[in-house]
């Protein structure tokens, strides 16, 4: 299941690789380390050679793998066959040994174990349980002696520790750094500061009230202005079409939560390769992209249900319809201009003028508030509908969604 490994690669890494620039001055560990892998890869692929680098044709190559599915055991052997024919040609040893090259250029990922019902990751404080908290459901695959079963129940049972489900995650810190590493690149992540028209016409996000409201509530965050901004996009994806399997990848949030607490309370050592030194880079999510369903993963607030509205929140106007048992939500005339001529229009709407004004936004410090000794768990009870039981504060009782 290495296909996400090579997602992304281009035809263009070979050019990418030549280009990429090097400065040794005021560079970090990480970043002498980086370079040297990068100036291995860059040797020819065999003396002459101008169309592949060393890394260049290993990447290639581990594309193939990824895409056709051969073993780890087939990739070696393709590499014994070629350095056994062609005895001029560079290339590793062994599989183990070229994906270590790709490893040390930071395009690895991190395998976290995870509940066969995705009630929980056997990560961080859970790495050491054995079963789900909730369901009792073993980490491992069933053993060959109850293969009838689902997912084993008896950690006794099995013959090999087999993982019922793995993820993979993509480390964001390494990909900043070498965005930084690389001089074109790292010019380019300033360019909201020092190279675009500051003329109040919309050519970046910097000109935008939620990027100015940043600014505002952190202004020694906007003092290092090397310091990035995210926007996170969620929903399925399968970049470039070039994933022909059974499967969609999904973002997973937990892992990255905890890199982005850590890059906007640490920082990383970062080497910045236009401006030849290293500093700590800071970084603050200041987006999130994604549909009206994804919305509610996000952010904790259900876009389904009598307050289904984030931005009207406890103030949603809904009605439930009783054949279709549905929720519909009205009077969205409420954010009109006051003197709107739809405001008036009852004919044509439901049967009354809208005299409501639209409900205030709900602020951080609201909700901070609102959210105070809020407490959230999985409940056991039908365990076969995988319903959330969840307590809520506010109205005192349990709901089920």
């Amino acid at each position: 299941m290495d296909h996400d490994m090579c997602t992304g690669l281009g035809d263009d890494f070979d050019e990418m690789i030549r280009n990429e620039g090097r400065f040794r001055n005021g560079m970090n560990k990480a970043a002498t380390y980086f370079y040297k892998v990068a100036d291995e890869g860059k040797q020819p692929l065999f003396p002459g050679s101008e169309k592949f680098t060393h890394l260049g044709f290993i990447v290639k190559l581990y594309q193939l793998k990824c895409s056709h599915g051969f073993t780890e055991a087939a990739f070696s052997g393709i590499l014994h066959l070629l350095k056994e024919d062609f005895s001029d040609v560079n290339l590793p040893s062994s599989f183990s040994v070229a994906k270590k090259m790709i490893r040390d250029l930071g395009l690895d990922y991190e395998k976290i174990h995870a509940c066969p019902n995705d009630c929980m990751l056997y990560w961080v404080d859970n790495k050491n349980e054995k079963q789900c908290r909730f369901y009792g459901v073993s980490w491992w695959i069933v053993s060959k002696k109850d293969s009838n079963a689902p997912f084993s129940t008896n950690l006794e049972e099995k013959s090999a520790k087999i993982p019922a489900k793995v993820f993979r995650y993509f480390p964001l810190k390494p990909k900043l750094q070498r965005l930084f590493m690389c001089k074109e690149y790292s010019e380019l992540m300033k360019w909201h500061a020092v190279g675009r028209t500051k003329d109040g016409n919309l050519r970046h996000p910097a000109v935008v009230e939620g990027w100015k409201s940043m600014d505002a509530s952190h202004p020694e965050f906007v003092a290092e202005i090397q310091n990035v901004r995210l926007g996170l996009a969620a929903d399925g994806v399968n970049p470039y079409r070039s994933m022909n399997i059974s499967h969609n990848t999904w973002p997973v949030i937990l892992p990255l939560v905890a890199e982005l607490k850590e890059l906007w309370d640490v920082g990383l050592e970062t080497y910045d390769a236009f401006a030849d030194h290293t500093f700590i880079l800071h970084v603050s999510l200041l987006w999130t992209i994604s549909d009206f369903p994804g919305y509610a993963l996000l952010s904790g607030w259900s876009t389904k249900g009598k307050l289904g509205c984030p931005n009207c929140h406890y103030c949603t106007s809904s009605s439930y319809l009783k054949h279709s048992q549905k929720v519909c939500y009205m009077n969205h005339r409420k954010f009109l201009p006051h003197d709107h001529k739809h405001r008036s229009d009852y004919r044509r709407f439901n049967g009354l003028v809208q005299i409501d004004v639209p409900p205030p936004p709900l602020s951080g410090m609201d909700i901070e508030k609102l959210l105070f000794q809020y407490e959230n768990y999985f409940g056991k009870r039908d365990s076969k509908k995988r319903k959330r039981e969840t307590i809520c504060p506010f109205k005192k009782k349990s709901i089920f969604f």
